[in-house]
């Protein structure tokens, strides 16, 4: 490599995670619904049989956050550097939900309980559009290629853990505040603030300590003030 020639390498990668939310996931393959504000959740989505045994939910929802990272990592011969910085544009994110693994117990599927249902497709769309924002601006630089490509992936993996980590405990504190969408006045405060996060992602709690910091104490949701 000589003069001011760089050398351009794209990488691209590709994750999927699951997040249940109100039970143990079974395996579906059927063609998943992407989130979308105009297209809400119906009970015709629940396809799923609800397991047999007792549980404490009448529903339960299957999502999935997947993301594609594409970058380029570039050669430096000036500096003798590698580096490689995410773009926006190089960030895909999805929230989809599974209906062949979501399910509803007969006599269950209400309005309310529906409603229920739908914000944490919600939540989930908050934290799906918060990774975009973790990932983006991610950077690094080495002596290799590899050393380069390592290190992005390091990165992006922990961005990655931090939002899912916070959007477990925020999943699980939504079933808890709302009991599971019977307590009304709890779930309007839901409701209300979930709609807020979707206009301002990253304004919701970004790790998992600060989820739980959120739903403790005074900080609850619905009792703040």
């Amino acid at each position: 490599m000589r003069g001011g020639t760089e050398l351009k390498v794209v990488i691209v990668l590709l994750v999927v995670v699951v997040v249940v939310a109100g039970g143990v996931a079974a395996a579906g393959s059927a063609a998943e619904v992407v989130w979308d504000a105009s297209r809400p959740l119906t009970w015709s989505d629940f396809r799923g049989l609800p397991p047999q045994t007792p549980t404490a939910e009448a529903a339960m929802i299957d999502m999935r956050i997947s993301w594609r990272v594409a970058y380029t990592i570039v050669y430096d011969p000036l500096r003798r550097m590698w580096s490689g910085t995410i773009d926006q544009a190089g960030v895909t994110v999805a929230n989809t939900m599974d209906p062949r693994a979501s399910w509803v117990r007969p006599g269950a599927a209400t309005p309310a309980l529906l409603d229920h249902e739908q914000h944490h497709f919600d939540l989930n769309e908050v934290y799906a559009r918060m990774l975009v924002s973790a990932i983006t601006g991610v950077s690094a630089s080495g002596a290799t290629k590899n050393a380069v490509d390592a290190h992005l992936h390091q990165l992006i993996a922990a961005a990655g853990s931090r939002v899912l980590d916070a959007l477990k405990v925020m999943q699980r504190g939504y079933d808890d505040q709302t009991g599971h969408g019977t307590h009304l006045v709890q779930q309007r405060a839901w409701d209300e603030q979930i709609a807020a996060w979707l206009c301002t992602p990253d304004a919701a709690p970004a790790t998992a300590a600060d989820a739980r910091a959120v739903l403790s104490g005074k900080m609850a949701i619905g009792d703040r003030g």
